[in-house]
């Protein structure tokens, strides 16, 4: 670690009590068990990859500092404002969309994406749910394929904003 950040540090410890210092402890701890997390290739519209191992990383850690104070589940509005500080700590664009937009969740590098969380026990790491389709509403909700036609169009608007 960097000798100055340590420095930086000492100054804000010393002025805390000692249960303040003990929950920095328990973040502390978080920091030392072990943990595994895969960062899967997804190349922007621009080239870039949406998540590096670095940003993977640090977006663990603060869904592991959630855990050092919560058994809750980490909440999707959690997860969006997490990840758009990852993103901006690694000197990337992101900007979290306005509250009740109906169409995406954040934007970052410019491309816009709509994000969905699940805390299920039931997760499995080779299927996906998507019930985006939800959020739409309205619609002819039939078993005729042009009403589904209608509705991949009515979801790719939602998507747009």
């Amino acid at each position: 670690m960097d000798k100055s950040a340590l420095e930086a540090l000492r100054p804000v410890l010393d002025v805390l009590n000692e249960r303040q210092l003990s929950l920095i402890a328990d973040v502390a701890k978080q920091f030392t068990l072990p943990k595994t997390f895969v960062c899967n290739s997804y190349k922007l519209k621009n080239g870039v990859e949406l998540l590096t191992q670095d940003i993977a990383d640090d977006l663990g850690d603060i869904i592991r500092i959630h855990h050092a104070f919560s058994r809750e589940a980490f909440s999707k509005d959690k997860f969006e404002y997490a990840l758009e500080r990852v993103q901006k700590i690694h000197n990337r664009p992101a900007q979290m969309a306005s509250r009740g937009n109906k169409g995406y969740d954040i934007e970052i590098e410019g491309e816009r994406f709509s994000l969905k969380t699940e805390a299920s026990r039931n997760i499995k790491p080779n299927s996906i749910h998507i019930s985006k389709f939800m959020e739409l509403g309205g619609g002819q909700w039939g078993t005729d394929p042009d009403d589904l036609k209608g509705l991949r169009q009515q979801f790719l608007n939602h998507l747009n904003g």
